[in-house]
């Protein structure tokens, strides 16, 4: 019996270390892996999905404006609409690339090929798990931060290097890890900004920003 004990002991504490993994909305329940394992690789955005507006609260203001971005894993296509939903244009990118790395020394690699030119950019820097944060809601280690400190842009064989410092300067990202699975992850992007500053003709301005990234490892 004493032995038995133990086994279902140690299964259930194996089972509390399982489920403490899930952060994210839609993380596994279960993994064998650390969340630093999950994220270490090399990973291809497969799609991305996005949406900005700036949107005054007087509805007759011309500056409202919302635009769409889509990303199929080889072209992005913006639209853009004025406040009342109305498509004012649309266009589509050349064809391009874009993949992450993330090593378990705590550096990363954005890298963004366009197909049919030869240009290639590549951003690089050291990345970390954030904290809890109740303000945000935020699980600890449900967000990550991207502080970059290096991009490089070849054109042509021609190289332009830009160098940054600073843990949380203009070159840093945060996203929210909403999947953190083996094989496929889901980072989200999102913000909102309300500006009272405004006079009353112009309104109030709330500008919002979402965007979902979905990767597959490599």
């Amino acid at each position: 019996m004493k032995k038995l004990f133990f086994l279902a002991a140690g299964a259930l504490f194996l089972s509390a270390n399982l489920s403490s993994c899930k952060k994210g909305e839609n993380d596994p329940t279960l993994s064998l892996k650390s969340r630093k394992a999950r994220l270490t690789g090399e990973w291809t955005v497969t799609s991305i999905n996005g949406l900005n507006s700036q949107i005054y609260s007087n509805p007759d203001n011309p500056n409202n404006m919302i635009s769409e971005y889509i990303y199929n894993g080889s072209t992005q296509t913006n639209t853009t609409k004025d406040g009342n939903g109305t498509v004012l244009g649309t266009s589509t990118s050349d064809e391009f690339t874009l993949t992450f790395s993330f090593k378990k020394d705590g550096t990363f690699t954005i890298t963004q090929k366009e197909t049919a030119n030869s240009i290639e950019m590549t951003s690089s820097g050291n990345w970390i798990f954030l904290n809890k944060n109740k303000n945000s809601k935020l699980k600890n280690k449900e967000a990550i931060l991207l502080s970059m400190t290096s991009d490089n842009t070849i054109n042509n064989g021609v190289s332009l290097l830009n160098t940054y410092s600073g843990l949380q300067g203009p070159n840093s990202l945060i996203f929210e890890i909403d999947e953190l699975k083996n094989n496929q992850i889901t980072f989200i992007d999102e913000s909102v900004q309300v500006d009272n500053t405004n006079t009353p003709t112009e309104g109030i301005l709330t500008s919002t920003n979402k965007t979902i990234y979905t990767l597959k490892q490599k």
